[in-house]
C-alpha cells in the first residue's frame, strides 16, 4: 500500500490526441487528462534488471494511486521531462495502486 507521504512529485498523465492542422492534415499532440501526486524512482542495479525483464529500456518507476485509462500509449510529464509508459501494472489487480515502468524521452 502506498502512503501519502511517499507521493512527493506532481505529474501530469497525458494521452496522444490528433489535432487537425487546418490544411487537411492531422498532427499528433499530447493532452493532459489527469494531474496527480506520485513517487518517481530512477531504477538502478537489481531493480533495473528485474524491470527490464518486463519491458526493455525502462529507466524509471512511477507509483501513484490507481487512475483508470492509463495505458502504454500514455506518458508521464514530470516538470519538463517526458516519461513514456512501457508497462502499467495495477498492484494485486485491486485498482488501488498503479506502478508505471517508464522510459525517459531524451530530447
Amino acid at each position: 500500500m502506498i502512503r501519502a507521504g511517499q507521493l512527493r512529485h506532481q505529474i501530469e498523465l497525458q494521452s496522444p490526441t490528433d489535432v487537425e492542422d487546418g490544411e487537411g492534415g492531422v498532427t499528433q499532440t499530447w493532452a493532459t487528462f489527469a494531474r496527480r501526486m506520485a513517487a518517481i524512482e530512477p531504477l538502478r542495479g537489481r531493480e533495473l534488471i528485474e524491470a527490464r525483464q518486463v519491458a526493455a529500456n525502462v529507466t524509471h518507476q512511477v507509483r501513484l494511486r490507481y487512475e483508470p485509462g492509463v495505458t502504454p500509449r500514455c506518458r508521464v510529464l514530470f516538470g519538463d521531462r517526458a516519461l513514456h509508459i512501457e508497462s502499467a501494472i495495477s498492484v494485486d489487480e485491486r485498482d488501488i495502486e498503479l506502478i508505471l515502468l517508464c522510459k525517459e524521452d531524451v530530447v
